[in-house]
């Protein structure tokens, strides 16, 4: 069963297409690592999968329809001056795109289990400001999770980090992926610890689709960054 349907998918900034008739389906539970030099229009691909963005063609379809992502932006995107808690953070992932001034004992339960699972909860007090830059992706990634069903997106979620930390993120979607079946799409440089887990690469050039299909497959040369 695919988990995302993509029939045809156009997306533009104004007149100027970025992502130009794409059409694949990904499997539910699938890793999929987007690919591609700067500008070929991978943030802007993962925006319109998100809904971040409107389609100036095609169609995106979830399976179940009703599916919300979660998503994590790039760490340049977010503020790191969140005048809130650790936990505070995570709490908003609730919303789900909702306003509401109160949360449910569920939403604290689902916000702690996401703490727990990026082993962040002895830090669910702390500001958000205090924290390194590794432990906020994670608590960014807690956030994602509990907005989340069953479908993830990221984009560039090492960039900026040491190589122990970008380890140890991997290793935990590594977990939520094949421990958890959770269907995750990441835009990633690194051809080399980036791919690992894949189980799809999608490469894009000046907004088409170059290759899509299992990582196996895939004929581009790894061991490089594309930059």
């Amino acid at each position: 069963m695919a988990a995302i349907k993509c029939q045809d998918l156009t997306i533009a900034y104004g007149p100027v297409p970025v992502v130009q008739h794409m059409t694949f389906d990904l499997p539910t539970g699938a890793y999929l690592v987007i690919i591609g030099e700067n500008g070929s229009g991978k943030s802007s691909l993962l925006k319109g999968l998100a809904g971040l963005v409107p389609l100036a063609a095609g169609s995106i379809t979830f399976s179940p329809p009703e599916t919300k992502p979660g998503y994590l932006a790039q760490l340049d995107q977010i503020a790191s001056n969140f005048p809130a808690s650790v936990q505070e953070v995570v709490l908003t992932g609730c919303l789900k795109g909702q306003h509401h001034p109160f949360y449910t004992a569920a939403d604290k339960a689902a916000a702690q289990a996401a703490l727990a699972k990026m082993d962040m909860v002895p830090f669910a007090g702390r500001s958000f400001q205090a924290l390194s830059g590794g432990q906020r992706r994670r608590v960014l990634l807690a956030r994602a999770l509990v907005a989340a069903d069953g479908l993830l997106f990221l984009d560039e979620p090492t960039a900026g980090l040491d190589t122990g930390t970008a380890a140890d993120l991997y290793g935990l979607l590594r977990r939520l992926n094949r421990q958890e079946g959770l269907t995750i799409v990441t835009i990633s440089h690194d051809m080399t610890d980036g791919l690992t887990d894949a189980s799809h690469i999608l490469h894009m050039d000046h907004g088409q689709l170059v290759y899509f299909g299992p990582a196996a497959d895939y004929p581009g040369q790894t061991g490089k960054e594309l930059v």
